[in-house]
């Protein structure tokens, strides 16, 4: 698909399905890291008595689930710390990824360092607080966290599945059409996952995201999203990455001046790493490698 007709329908529908963008090259030694990272948790819950089988041959598709075949354990869904590795930095620096964000922001962009590695456990696990995630706007998460009005923002997710997923293991679903309702109420529920304060799918047709291994959903911070219950016995494995225009640094418009304003509270919050651009017109801004990012976040170059 040309970048005009990638431009038109994620203007036109809030998202857009780019397949077989990630190649096994990419996801292979991220995969293999998360691989140990779940064969480390079963082992160290073999050795507290927590469980009675490590499930070594199991795949990564159902390890997780296999360790706890009563889903009484309070098993970790989100993964997050893999996202300061060599192997998920170059899937959020894919050359294919930013092709496509090149085609939707413009030709300078800004990673937000706002990477999640995420598990949804199949539904009978009792601690699973991503079993099911309501319908709701990411610029609704983002300004619940900041004084800055993210919804005038133009942030983009990418979402990379690292299993194939449809509707029985837990998919996406969107609202097509839905970026343009503008930023609507929501809240918080008790497990900490945001919810809407409406029926949102009484004002449009809900549409699942069947997608395969390195495919792309890419969508709006305004885009209505949501996931069902996993009703398989395997794990659904994704990332999820976020992205912006780099703001212009003398530039007094509105959007480039709360996107500045944005990325120095991002970068100043206890925890997280700081954004930094992945494309630009000036090659010197970029970070050529991860050992290159890790020089520059050390000297503190990567400030916004």
């Amino acid at each position: 698909m040309s970048k005009a007709a990638l431009l038109a329908r994620y203007e036109r529908q809030g998202y857009v399905i780019v397949p077989g963008a990630v190649s096994e090259a990419v996801l292979r030694p991220a995969t293999g890291l998360l691989e140990q990272a779940v064969g480390d948790l079963a082992e160290r819950l073999l050795r507290a008595g927590s469980i009675a089988d490590a499930c070594r041959d199991s795949p990564l598709l159902t390890r997780l689930a296999d360790l706890d075949p009563t889903g009484r354990l309070d098993l970790p869904t989100g993964w997050g710390r893999l996202a300061r590795t060599e192997e998920f930095f170059r899937i959020a620096t894919c050359p294919a990824v930013l092709d496509v964000l090149e085609a939707l922001l413009g030709p300078e962009i800004t990673y937000l360092w706002s990477f999640h590695v995420r598990c949804k456990l199949p539904q009978t696990f009792a601690g699973n607080r991503l079993r099911h995630l309501h319908w709701h706007q990411d610029a609704q998460y983002f300004n619940s966290a900041t004084r800055i009005p993210t919804h005038r923002l133009h942030i983009i997710t990418v979402w990379v599945p690292l299993v194939d997923v449809d509707e029985r293991n837990g998919c996406l679903w969107v609202i097509p059409g839905s970026h343009r309702w503008g930023l609507q109420d929501g809240a918080r529920d008790e497990e900490g996952n945001m919810r809407s304060a409406r029926e949102v799918i009484e004002r449009g047709t809900p549409e699942p995201l069947v997608l395969r291994r390195g495919d792309l959903a890419v969508f709006s911070n305004l885009t209505y999203h949501c996931s069902e219950l996993n009703r398989t016995r395997t794990v659904r494995w994704n990332v999820d990455l976020r992205y912006l225009p780099t703001p212009a640094t003398e530039s007094t418009a509105e959007t480039d001046r709360l996107a500045r304003d944005y990325l120095r509270e991002f970068g100043d919050t206890e925890g997280r790493l700081r954004p930094f651009p992945v494309r630009s017109a000036d090659p010197r801004t970029v970070p050529a490698s991860w050992s290159d990012h890790v020089t520059r976040y050390q000297q503190g170059k990567m400030d916004p």
